[in-house]
């Protein structure tokens, strides 16, 4: 992700397949940055993730853990 507004509010949100929000990620900085997300904590399943700049779904894509 390249961010390039000064003072933006940058978010990773992971929700579930009931739309159920498992993890949110704050993203700071300005620039490209990369997020590592420990997926540890969450199932094998199918997750959806969302890329969100000051309340705004930039992206949205489909996350599949298998374990």
């Amino acid at each position: 992700v390249v961010v390039e507004e000064n003072n933006a509010t940058i978010k990773c949100n992971i929700y579930d397949i009931n739309n159920t929000l498992v993890q949110s990620h704050a993203i700071k900085g300005n620039g490209e940055q990369v997020l590592s997300v420990d997926t540890q904590s969450l199932g094998s399943a199918v997750y959806f993730y969302t890329l969100e700049i000051d309340e705004k779904i930039i992206d949205s894509k489909k996350l599949i853990i298998q374990k």
